[in-house]
């Protein structure tokens, strides 16, 4: 077999797809790990969030693609399914990568993160100062960090699938959500935290519930040796350090500012809410929001590569259907 011919003939997201899967399969046999199998409430929390809007957004690819006819409906849907079964499985193996972050490495941060949150004072008081801004609506909405984020991946993969450039943008977003998701599952495992809310409650009550319960499973679940563990808790562990909801805002945003100016402008105020809610309600540490937009830089750079690499080098037709058909 040609392997290097097979390389080039994945897609950027099934790239990322094989080698999440590859490092994966080493921790499970190297590390006598288990696989974890979410419940059918945690499944559809995961579709909800990433899957439900992809899908959205390849069904007005294909449509406008279909209707141009320049591309075979035949080839469409096959390049749609593997895009999705790839984008699926980054998704599973992620939450499989930070259970087993509290299992491969049993050592905590917290304190550390702590100091150094307390050494960046005059940071965290400037983004509690600008959390007020939002104070007032969170007490009529006070899920809103979840919805805001999850609005933001909806928004964001519609109107790429929208734009002028339809699936080479759309593909290289995609890519970098499937990267930071993989990168940063792996990343729980360096120097693992479970956030700030140990050292007190911070100003969201309904944050302040979630997180007793993530401890709660956390707690039982590292000190078992994986075994405490139910389908309902497969989106349940705690994972401080990097902050993914910095690295995917971020990564929102750039590209909504490079592709779409007006979305960009749009998502200023979200970002900002995002990462005071993030250090208010004591989800992450000051250093967890710095480390993940590095990650969103990091991701975006690689992206934008595996598709500059893709569209130099492959000589398979199919494989260029869904970055940039037309």
């Amino acid at each position: 077999m040609d392997w290097q011919r097979l390389v080039r003939s994945l897609s950027p997201i099934e790239l990322v797809a094989f080698a999440t899967l590859a490092v994966s399969l080493l921790l499970v046999y190297g590390c006598g790990l288990r696989w974890y199998l979410p419940s059918a409430g945690a499944s559809a929390f995961a579709t909800e969030h990433y899957i439900y809007p992809m899908l959205l957004a390849l069904s007005i690819l294909f449509w406008r693609n279909s209707r141009r006819r320049q591309v075979p409906v035949p080839v469409l849907v096959l390049q749609g399914v593997r895009f999705v079964l790839s984008y699926s499985l980054i998704i599973y193996l992620h939450f499989n990568l930070k259970l087993w972050a509290h299992l491969a490495n049993s050592s905590r941060w917290d304190i550390f993160y702590e100091l150094s949150d307390e050494m960046l004072a005059p940071v965290v008081q400037a983004l509690g100062w600008l959390h007020r801004l939002w104070e007032g609506g969170l007490a009529h909405w006070p899920g809103a960090y979840h919805d805001v984020f999850v609005a933001m991946f909806v928004v964001s993969l519609l109107a790429h699938s929208l734009g002028r450039r339809n699936g080479r943008d759309l593909s290289e977003v995609a890519t970098a959500i499937a990267l930071i998701l993989s990168i940063g599952g792996l990343a729980y495992m360096a120097t693992p935290a479970w956030g700030p809310f140990v050292f007190g409650m911070g100003t969201n009550p309904l944050a302040t519930k979630i997180q007793g319960d993530m401890v709660f499973f956390t707690y039982r679940f590292a000190n078992s040796g994986g075994t405490f563990y139910e389908g309902g808790n497969f989106i349940m562990a705690l994972g401080a350090m990097p902050s993914l909801h910095a690295a995917h805002s971020l990564t929102l945003f750039l590209y909504a500012w490079k592709r779409l100016r007006w979305l960009g402008w749009c998502y200023l105020p979200a970002v900002l809410f995002i990462i005071t809610e993030a250090v208010s309600a004591k989800w992450h540490y000051v250093v967890d929001l710095l480390v993940g937009v590095l990650l969103a830089l990091l991701c975006i750079r690689l992206a934008a590569y595996l598709h500059r690499c893709q569209e130099e080098e492959s000589d398979s037709p199919m494989v260029r259907v869904m970055p940039n058909p037309y």
